[in-house]
């Protein structure tokens, strides 16, 4: 790997970087479990309203990651900041949804098999001297693929088999995604240390999102497979 990985800066930069996603997480669980404790009572002030409201946060989350995305360039440290912790409290909100789809006891295993995954994909990114920023392309059609895999299964197939393959296919496709993301990082801080202090701030905080990403999608098929897993035991 390049000297810079063993660079002070890098290595505060990274740090950072790392404490960033930490939080984006545990801004979201906590979201998700409040949400969830005030499920009933939404439910019986808002009725059928709640759908709406639901689907509001969705295409909201969308629309924050797509401005985030197009605009990091543009915006300040505090709109970027503000991009991030708006999109880690609406994930944990329509998260909220999955302590009555799942059982606690999934839930919590989900979130602890993740980030063991994550810390260890984290130590090989800092370690491995393979360059995965040429794969970028073999990771979006992957994405791509999985994407409309789970569609056609959804609206067709209903193959639980299929949706397994999926899942596992999910999981390793975004251990290779979380390598990947690290070093681009390398990329990040780079470009920061170019333009100046506020845009490696900025980049800082990107970078945590896409790393927020990368742990959400791994989470979700992890506990995907383990409600498989209750739903077959009862």
């Amino acid at each position: 790997m390049n000297d810079i990985y063993y660079s002070e800066g890098f290595r505060s930069y990274l740090q950072k970087t790392y404490l960033y996603t930490a939080a984006g997480i545990v801004l979201s669980a906590l979201t998700s479990f409040i949400s969830a404790m005030l499920l009933p009572r939404m439910l019986m002030a808002l009725g059928q309203a709640y759908s709406i409201l639901m689907w509001v946060a969705v295409f909201a989350e969308m629309g924050v990651a797509m401005y985030f995305s197009a605009r990091l360039a543009k915006m300040s440290t505090s709109t970027a900041w503000t991009c991030y912790l708006l999109y880690s409290v609406l994930t944990g909100f329509t998260f909220s949804t999955l302590f009555y789809a799942y059982s606690l006891s999934s839930i919590a295993m989900a979130f602890v098999y993740a980030a063991v995954l994550f810390i260890s994909m984290a130590f090989i990114a800092g370690s491995t001297s393979v360059d995965l920023s040429r794969y970028s392309a073999v990771f979006s059609a992957g994405l791509i693929t999985l994407i409309v895999a789970s569609l056609l299964n959804g609206l067709l197939f209903h193959s639980s088999a299929l949706n397994m393959i999926v899942c596992y296919a999910g999981i390793i496709l975004f251990l290779f995604i979380i390598v990947h993301d690290i070093q681009k990082l390398h990329a990040f801080y780079t470009q920061g240390g170019y333009y100046g202090e506020d845009m490696l701030n900025r980049l800082t905080v990107y970078g945590a999102f896409t790393l927020y990403l990368d742990f959400v999608n791994i989470f979700l098929r992890i506990l995907e497979l383990l409600g498989n897993r209750d739903r077959r035991r009862n």
